[in-house]
C-alpha cells in the first residue's frame, strides 16, 4: 500500500466500517447527517453539501482512493416491507432513492480505485436496476450498479482472530439452541460476529475472501441466528446498533481493498500507468479488482 491513501466514508457516524482504514493510516472524511452542525472539520453532515465540484475539492483534496457508502436502509430492507407501499406513497422512498443518486454523482466525479455501497436484503436492486446507474455516464468508462454481492457478519468473523475462551463461551451459548439465551451471551455473540444478516455489497470492489465460523442462535425460533433481531425498537440509538457495520468484515473489506490501479486512469493511459503503479504501489495480493485492472490495461 502506497502512502497518503484517503478514504470517504459516507453515512458513517459511527465510523466502525472505516476504521482498519484509519488504523492503518488513511486519511479518512466521514459524513453523516447526525454528526452536530459544526462545520467541515473532521466531518460533514450531508451528503448534499457538495453541491458542486469546487465543493468537493475544496472539501476532498486529493480525490479519495476509496469510497464506503452505507446508506439508511429503513426505506430498503426486506424487514421493513409492511411499511413499503406507505413510504412510496408520502415521498419517503424517493427521498432515500435520491441519496443513492447523490452517491452516484459523487462516484463519477471522483473517480475513486474503489467504491462500494452496502445495503441489508431487501428492495434495493429493484428500485434502482443494475443498468440503471449507465444513464449517468458517457463512453465506455461508465461504472456498473451490478448485481449484488452477498455476505453475513458469520462469515468473517475469522478475522476477529477471537480466543479460545470466546469460542469456547460461543459453543456454551450454542448449546442452548436459542432456549434461555442472556443479555450477556447476546452480547458475546455480536461481539464474536457469530450471527447472520443478510448484506448486500454493490459498485468496483474486490470481496474479501471469508473466514466463517458457525452463527449462533440468539434467542427463540423467531430470532433464530439473526441476533440483531433481538435488538428492537426505534430509537435512533437502537438503529444505529443494527446498522454498524461488523468488525470482521470491516477487516476483511480493508485487507482486501487497499487503492491503486483505478481503472479510469488505465483506461486513459494504458500500460505507462499500469508500470508506475507496479512500480510504486506493490500489488496486494488479495486485491482481484487492481489485478483485473492490471490484467486487462497492462
Amino acid at each position: 500500500m502506497v502512502e497518503n491513501m484517503n478514504l470517504l466514508s459516507l453515512f458513517d457516524y459511527s465510523g466502525e466500517w472505516s476504521q482498519p482504514y484509519r488504523d492503518n493510516g488513511w486519511g479518512t472524511l466521514q459524513v453523516d447527517i447526525k454528526f452536530p452542525d459544526v462545520g467541515a472539520s473532521p466531518a460533514f453532515r450531508d451528503v448534499f453539501e457538495f453541491n458542486t465540484v469546487e465543493d468537493l475539492y475544496e472539501n476532498i483534496d486529493p480525490s479519495p482512493n476509496g469510497m464506503i457508502c452505507a446508506p439508511p436502509c429503513t426505506d430498503f430492507a426486506g424487514s421493513g416491507a409492511r411499511w413499503w407501499a406507505g413510504k412510496d406513497a408520502d415521498g419517503t422512498t424517493q427521498k432515500s432513492i435520491d441519496l443513492l443518486y447523490q452517491v452516484f454523482d459523487l462516484v463519477e466525479i471522483l473517480r475513486p480505485d474503489f467504491w462500494v455501497i452496502e445495503n441489508p436484503v431487501g428492495r434495493l436492486n429493484s428500485l434502482i436496476p443494475e443498468n440503471d446507474f449507465h444513464f449517468l455516464f458517457e463512453g465506455n468508462d461508465r461504472p456498473n450498479f451490478g448485481k449484488p454481492q452477498y455476505f453475513n457478519p458469520c462469515d468473517y468473523a475469522g478475522y476477529l482472530d477471537l480466543s479460545s475462551d470466546d469460542l469456547d463461551y460461543l459453543a456454551e451459548i450454542d448449546k442452548k439452541d436459542g432456549v434461555g439465551v442472556t443479555f450477556a451471551d447476546w452480547e458475546h455473540i455480536i461481539k464474536c460476529n457469530a450471527y447472520t444478516k443478510k448484506t448486500g455489497l454493490w459498485g468496483e470492489f474486490t470481496m474479501p475472501e471469508p473466514k466463517p465460523i458457525k452463527p449462533v442462535k440468539a434467542g427463540g425460533s423467531t430470532i433464530g441466528t439473526s441476533a440483531m433481531n433481538r435488538l428492537g425498537g426505534k430509537s435512533d440509538k437502537t438503529k444505529e446498533l443494527r446498522s454498524n457495520a461488523p468488525d470482521g468484515f470491516g477487516k476483511a473489506f480493508f485487507e482486501a481493498n487497499q487503492g491503486g490501479y483505478n481503472r479510469w486512469i488505465a483506461e486513459m493511459d494504458g500500460a505507462d500507468y499500469i508500470q508506475y503503479e507496479l512500480e510504486n504501489n506493490p500489488v496486494n495480493p488479495k486485491d482481484t479488482r487492481a489485478i483485473s485492472v492490471i490484467e486487462q490495461y497492462k
